[in-house]
């Protein structure tokens, strides 16, 4: 069984079964893109070919970072992909290891501060950083 479980369920076939989705249907990012652009020293009305090339890099990033921490939760056997799955996926890259655990960090004190969402799942009790933080910092 363990062979089978092997051979079907190979890391491209999982990527390959994702549903593809058409990214220039619907821009989901462009007024925001646009605006980014503005700040970092574009001009104020950057091109439409710009705006959606730089929406096209982004939604592929996020697409091809979902499938693989799916794909990771799945061999773990968990329903639900988690924060651990994610620092799995991009352990090889420290400064976004690093981000990442400084954003959970802020969302924790801003819930601290503010009192958790009601849609905002907590972590409270829950060990999310598999490393300690002071191991992170040796280690990079």
């Amino acid at each position: 069984m363990d062979f089978l479980k092997y051979n079907f369920f190979r890391k491209n076939d999982f990527f390959y079964k994702l549903p593809k989705f058409n990214f220039f249907k619907k821009k989901i990012f462009s007024n925001e893109l646009a605006e980014i652009m503005f700040g970092f020293g574009d001009s104020e009305n950057p091109l439409k070919k710009t705006v959606l090339f730089l929406e096209k890099l982004i939604l592929n990033f996020f697409h091809g970072l979902v499938s693989s921490v799916t794909y990771i939760a799945f061999w773990r056997a968990k329903k639900r992909p988690t924060v651990e799955d994610l620092l799995f996926c991009i352990r090889n890259n420290p400064r976004k290891i690093l981000k990442i655990t400084y954003l959970l960090k802020m969302k924790i004190l801003i819930e601290k501060i503010m009192g958790p969402q009601k849609k905002s799942p907590s972590f409270k009790g829950k060990n999310i950083f598999p490393l300690k933080i002071a191991q992170m910092n040796e280690k990079f």
